[in-house]
């Protein structure tokens, strides 16, 4: 049983990852199969490089989308292979460029040769397939932009919390609830006069009985508000 299609959604983010994980390490016995000493993790950065004269880590984690850690970690395992090299920027000396070093620009004719077959290899598993992953995984990270998951995930929350709500009249039972609820707000946004006590404490007589109304929203048997 595969637990994670058993999860279907909930499991997205593992599911990928462990996709992403299966392809990266059958990458490396791919690339140690034409005699490439590349790991597939250092391919956005590489790649990029090989497009640019020269980038800034902050450059490249912006195009990239990724944070600047993730990018600094693979151009150090770069730098270390020989792979790039990095020199201080002449207008701002804070500010380091890198770019393909010789031997990263010896390997890309021989790397490029392997992505095709990579990319060609992935095309026609993705083609077999009745929906088409890559546009649903872009379609998926636009929605991401548009709204942060986070956000999606709160506005699911409040609509779940929202339709666990019950709304019930006035009982006496309530009325400690009133007060205390009433009280803990005004105590913070304001300060408690001699007209709250007075609702407050005789609400009954201030409030329902000349024809008002006071609610409660209650959770899971839990009073949790209050209006009147």
């Amino acid at each position: 049983m595969d637990i994670f299609s058993e999860l279907g959604e909930l499991a997205l983010g593992s599911r990928l990852r462990r996709l992403s994980d299966y392809i990266m390490q059958q990458g490396v016995e791919i690339y140690q199969n034409h005699r490439i000493d590349f790991d597939p993790k250092w391919f956005p950065v590489y790649y990029l490089l090989s497009t640019n004269d020269h980038l800034s880590i902050t450059e490249i984690a912006n195009q990239l989308g990724v944070s600047h850690p993730a990018v600094i970690k693979n151009a150090k395992e770069l730098e270390k292979i020989g792979y790039i090299e990095s020199v201080q920027d002449k207008d701002d000396k804070r500010r380091r460029l890198v770019s393909l070093s010789a031997d990263g620009r010896k390997l890309l004719p021989k790397i490029q040769v392997v992505w095709k077959d990579i990319a060609g290899s992935i095309s026609e598993l993705i083609q077999a397939q009745e929906e088409h992953l890559l546009k649903a995984i872009l379609e998926i990270e636009q929605g991401f932009r548009e709204e942060r998951f986070t956000a999606r995930v709160r506005k699911f929350r409040d609509a779940r919390m929202l339709q666990a709500i019950e709304i019930v009249a006035y009982k006496p039972a309530y009325g400690s609830y009133f007060k205390a609820f009433n009280y803990a707000w005004i105590e913070r946004y304001f300060s408690v006069e001699p007209i709250d006590i007075e609702v407050l404490e005789q609400h009954q007589k201030k409030i329902i009985k000349p024809g008002g109304c006071i609610l409660f929203a209650k959770i899971e048997g839990t009073i949790v508000g209050t209006c009147a």
